[in-house]
């Protein structure tokens, strides 16, 4: 899969996750964005901020996208997620909206 044939805030979110960089990886989202992950919602930039620091920290995840296609204004990512965790790696769905060039709902399945 081609990196740069997605969107700038997914192909941002993913260059700051790859360089374990949380500022540039939360910089992707819009102010008011939601990320739902393992039955989990975050609200707000602060709070995923949080979240990724929290994943970085516990899990080191690295990402390596699988596949992309867009539904309508969906962007779903298959992601092979590797790090510290039990069954690593990974496979899962990245469903992701964007709006004005910043990520506005990304779900994790």
């Amino acid at each position: 899969m081609e990196i740069n044939k997605l969107p700038a805030a997914i192909r941002q979110m993913l260059d700051g996750q790859a360089a374990f960089d949380t500022m540039a990886f939360t910089a992707a989202f819009a102010v008011n964005a939601i990320v739902n992950d393992e039955n989990q919602v975050y609200h707000g930039r602060k709070e995923i901020r949080q979240w990724n620091e929290t994943s970085n920290a516990k899990y080191q995840t690295c990402f390596e996208v699988l596949d992309y296609i867009k539904m309508n204004d969906e962007h779903i990512l298959t992601i092979r997620m590797s790090g510290n965790f039990p069954g690593s790696p990974l496979a899962v769905k990245f469903h992701i909206t964007v709006n004005d060039d910043l990520i506005v709902l990304l779900k994790i399945f």
